[in-house]
C-alpha cells in the first residue's frame, strides 16, 4: 500500500501490482478503492492466472499487463479489462493482427523502438490497414504533431456476477450469479469519488451522446 501511495503521490499516473506475489493480489481491492480503479494495473504472467482472477480484475483494475506473448491473443479475448501486451521482435503482419483487437490497449517490449522514425512509420502502416493512431505529422527527428485525446468521462461496468460495490450496496453474497446482466455507469471525477450516474444524468450533463 505504501509503495503504491509513494508512486502515485510522486506523480505517476498509474501503479502496477505484480500478481506473482500473493500479497499484491490481496491488496488489490483496498488500493483500488483508495486511489481509484483507473490508477491500478495488474501484471499477469499467464492465462490460468488471468482466468482465476477475472472477477477481481474486472472490479478493481483498469488494465492488465500480460507477460506471455505466446498466449497474448487468448489473454486479449478473455480479459475483462484492456490488455497491454509484451511482445518480442515479431513480424509486421503479426503486429497488425494483434492491433486489430479492440481489447488491446498497448504494445511494449523489444518490438517497440525509441527511434521516432521507426515508430511513426509503424503508425503509418497501421493507419493504412484501418487502425487509427494519434499521429498527425512528424515535424523532425524529435517532434511530432499528435491528436489531443478527449475521453468520454464515463466508466462503464458490466456485471454478470455480484462482487465488490454491488454486493455491498445490495447485500448480495460475492459470487452470486445474476439472473440478467447489470449495466452501470460512473462519472469519472476523482474529486467526487466517481459517483454512479444513469442515462438521464449523462444526457443532462452532456457527458456523452447516445451514440457514444
Amino acid at each position: 500500500m505504501e509503495d503504491i501511495k509513494k508512486l502515485l503521490y510522486a506523480g505517476c499516473t498509474q501503479a502496477m501490482l505484480n500478481y506473482s506475489k500473493e500479497g499484491n493480489i490481496e491488496i488489490t481491492e483496498e488500493v483500488s478503492k483508495k486511489f481509484g480503479k483507473d490508477k491500478i494495473v495488474a501484471s499477469v504472467s499467464n492465462i490460468v492466472e488471468l482466468e482465476d482472477r477475472k472477477d477481481l480484475l474486472e472490479e478493481y483494475v483498469s488494465s492488465v499487463y500480460f507477460l506471455t506473448y505466446t498466449s497474448l491473443k487468448d489473454a486479449i479475448k478473455k480479459s475483462p479489462v484492456p490488455v497491454m501486451g509484451q511482445c518480442p521482435e515479431i513480424s509486421l503482419e503479426k503486429l497488425i493482427s494483434l492491433a486489430k483487437h479492440d481489447n488491446l490497449c498497448a504494445i511494449c517490449g523489444d518490438i517497440v523502438s525509441d527511434n521516432i522514425d521507426s515508430l511513426n512509420s509503424l503508425k503509418n502502416v497501421l493507419e493504412e490497414n484501418g487502425i487509427e493512431t494519434h499521429l498527425v505529422e512528424q515535424l523532425n527527428e524529435r517532434d511530432s504533431v499528435v491528436r489531443r485525446v478527449q475521453i468520454v468521462p464515463l466508466e462503464v461496468i458490466v456485471r454478470n456476477i455480484a462482487a465488490g460495490s454491488l454486493s455491498k450496496r445490495l447485500g448480495l453474497p460475492e459470487g452470486t450469479k445474476l439472473h440478467s446482466t447489470v449495466l452501470e455507469f460512473c462519472y469519472k471525477n476523482d474529486d467526487l469519488g466517481d459517483p454512479m450516474v444513469n442515462t438521464y444524468h449523462i444526457a443532462a450533463m452532456e457527458l456523452a451522446t447516445r451514440e457514444e
